[in-house]
């Protein structure tokens, strides 16, 4: 018999895995540079500059990984 399904998520809760990438994920957000455009705001405390006018708080509905050809080098590898 085949297992349940489990969502990741709730496997890097159990894990406390998630808890370590949130404390990993503040320093992007106090100087943003998770996008291509890297405003530098912190978005912890504002969205005013914040090119994507997002907060500490987004919301994701989906996410799917394309990796394109970019010619701007100031993309980090990571971010495909």
């Amino acid at each position: 018999m085949s297992q349940p399904f489990i969502p990741a998520y709730l496997k890097l809760l159990k894990s406390d895995e998630l808890s370590l990438r949130v404390e990993q994920a503040y320093p992007h957000l106090e100087d943003c540079d998770l996008c291509a455009r890297f405003c530098h705001i912190n978005r912890r405390l504002t969205i005013k500059g914040a090119v994507c006018h997002t907060g500490e708080h987004a919301t994701v509905n989906s996410f799917m990984v394309k990796k394109i050809h970019c010619v701007d080098d100031r993309v980090p590898e990571r971010f495909f």
